[in-house]
């Protein structure tokens, strides 16, 4: 087998093999094959001519080897030889070997001439190019798009020695450099330099592929960058080019945009207070760079309608919407903040939910998600229980007294107690005779208090009533009424003081009064009229003076109206003063 010991790039070579037999005597089933390989199976062998050949093969998918197959000789005599050419197109590769290799049927003593090989090495000129493309703009601080490096050698001889890098701006990190290929390269944050595997010899057309992200250095905005690669081959390039040691460059620039991540978060100082005292939010402001935010606007959205509200650096609360409004910021460093305190008086019922919100004109790159923010303070409703004492104000001793005494609770809150609830209390005078009081309440005889049944839930908007009963003593006195609850009051002071009572002594002129309620129907539905008869009357003996009928009725009733009917003979002197509590 021979061949020419080099041949140019995309020049036609020929190779010369003669397939002889040495032998004694005839070589039956005689096979003849060439191969010609490249050692690339991208850059196989093309254009072969191979005059009495009978077939040529593809380039085999994992060798990129080509074979020619001659006529299987049914005898081949001894001492002779046959001939042939084979001429191709030169590959863009390092070299070729074209290897001949013939058999037999027949017995051999020697075998190791059945094969032979000539190399041709490749010659002329490679051209090495780099290329990069991506994005034109990058945002200060954050991770840039994906920029794509390309590598290749367009020939048509092989490339020796390709060394590849890539330059990236000044002031990109180490830990900064992203590879999202997988693979991880040297990289010098001094120089900005990314260097990629050497290639020993890289064929005409071939070609290397890398991507590259990175954290976009902190510059002014509009400030210019360039990421740029390079590389570089032993092979002479061109006539022009000398030895070859020119770099090939490609580079892309890119613009440099502001970006800032501004964020707002809001607090409660205190996660639950009473209602009618202070709760207060502090609202933080920040800019979290890493360049300049223009353009600032700042809100907290409150529920509307609350009272005292106050905003320190400079914000106003609009009761309609609820929301707390600043004034523009006009900048804002990285790292630094506008923040604010609003504090309200609790309402009398809640929560009270307070959500921040803070943007601004500067490019955010995405992080928006800490543009608001929500708190919530929680309310702890009161009460406001109250109490009324009525009575006679001048009683006869001996004779019997009754007094009255009306708890409401003026809300907001149910006056809930699962111990105490909300106890009634009258205070009368001490060693009272016959004291009666309403549902089972009871009477301490030193201390003169009447204690009435705790009642375990007041609704707001609702009432209780209990009386209390007794022989009115010989001399004035003055009662008092007090309740207490378990639940916080806005107004805790529930003492009431009835107006002083006058007592005069018994006399043998006596009468005996009474008086009856009688209701049309003891069994109603809602919103149907009833109606109550009140009777009143005296049993005597003697004459009763300055009676004065008296009716309590729930509060908040509508539709009430009075009437009455003219008093009996039986009661010369007759008195009537009815009312309805609503």
């Amino acid at each position: 087998m021979t061949a020419p010991a080099t041949a140019a790039a995309a020049s036609t070579a020929t190779a010369t093999v003669t397939f002889t037999n040495n032998g004694g005597q005839p070589a039956a089933s005689v096979t003849q094959v060439v191969t010609l390989a490249t050692g690339d199976k991208y850059k196989p062998a093309t254009g072969i001519v191979a005059t009495g050949s009978t077939s040529i093969s593809s380039p085999d998918p994992t060798t990129g080897n080509v074979t020619v197959t001659y006529p299987t000789q049914p005898s081949l005599a001894a001492g002779t030889s046959t001939p042939y050419n084979i001429s191709f197109t030169v590959p863009g590769t390092a070299s070729v070997t074209t290897t001949a290799a013939i058999t037999t049927a027949t017995g051999e003593p020697v075998t190791d001439n059945n094969t032979s090989s000539a190399t041709t090495s490749i010659t002329g000129y490679a051209d090495v190019v780099a290329g990069v493309s991506g994005l034109s703009t990058m945002n200060a601080g954050r991770q840039t798009g994906i920029y794509s490096l390309v590598f290749a050698n367009n020939g048509p001889a092989a490339a020796s020695n390709v060394r590849m890098t890539a330059t990236l701006p000044a002031g990109v990190a180490a830990a900064n450099v992203f590879f999202p290929d997988g693979t991880t390269y040297p990289y010098d944050a001094g120089t900005g330099i990314i260097t990629f595997p050497t290639v020993a010899s890289m064929p005409t057309r071939d070609a290397r592929f890398y991507r590259v992200s990175f954290i976009a250095p902190v510059l002014p905005e509009g400030s210019g960058v360039t990421v740029q690669n390079a590389i570089v081959t032993d092979s002479q390039q061109d006539s022009g080019s000398g030895s070859g040691t020119a770099p090939d460059n490609a580079s892309i620039g890119a613009t440099i945009n502001s970006v800032a991540d501004v964020a707002s978060i809001v607090t409660p100082q205190a996660g639950t207070v009473t209602a009618g005292a202070t709760g207060t939010f502090n609202v933080t402001f920040i800019n979290y760079g890493p360049s300049l935010s223009t353009g600032v606007t700042r809100r907290v959205l409150l529920p509307p309608g609350l009272l005292n509200v106050t905003a320190s650096n400079g914000g106003t609360y609009d009761p309609a919407t609820g929301i707390v409004s600043y004034a523009t910021c006009p900048d804002l460093a990285p790292n630094a903040n506008a923040s604010s305190t609003v504090a309200f008086t609790a309402p009398a019922r809640g929560p009270v939910t307070a959500t921040s919100n803070m943007n601004d004109a500067t490019i955010f790159s995405g992080q928006s998600d800490n543009n608001q923010s929500t708190a919530t303070i929680s309310v702890t409703p009161v009460a406001d229980v109250t109490t009324t004492l009525s009575g006679p104000t001048a009683v006869v001793a001996g004779n019997l007294a009754t007094f009255t005494v009306l708890t409401a609770n003026s809300g907001p809150a149910t006056a809930v107690s699962a111990a105490t609830a909300v106890v009634q209390t009258v205070q009368l005078p001490a060693n009272l005779a016959g004291v009666f009081a309403s549902n089972n309440g009871s009477y301490d005889a030193p201390s003169g208090v009447v204690t009435f049944p705790a009642i375990p839930v007041l609704l707001s908007g609702a009432t209780i009533y209990n009386t209390a009963s007794f022989a009115a003593p010989a001399s004035g006195f003055t009662a008092t009424a007090n309740v207490t609850t378990a639940t916080a009051e806005s107004n805790s002071n529930n003492l009431y003081t009835a107006p002083a009572t006058t007592s005069s002594p018994a006399t043998t002129d006596q009468a005996n009064i009474f008086t009856k309620a009688a209701p049309s129907d003891k069994n109603v539905a809602p919103g149907t009229p009833v109606s109550f008869t009140i009777t009143t009357g005296n049993n005597g003996p003697q004459a009763a003076t300055g009676v004065v009928q008296q009716v309590s009725l729930p509060v908040g009733l509508t539709g009430v109206s009075l009437s009455a009917a003219e008093p009996t003979p039986r009661l010369p002197v007759w008195q009537r003063s009815p009312s309805a509590r609503s």
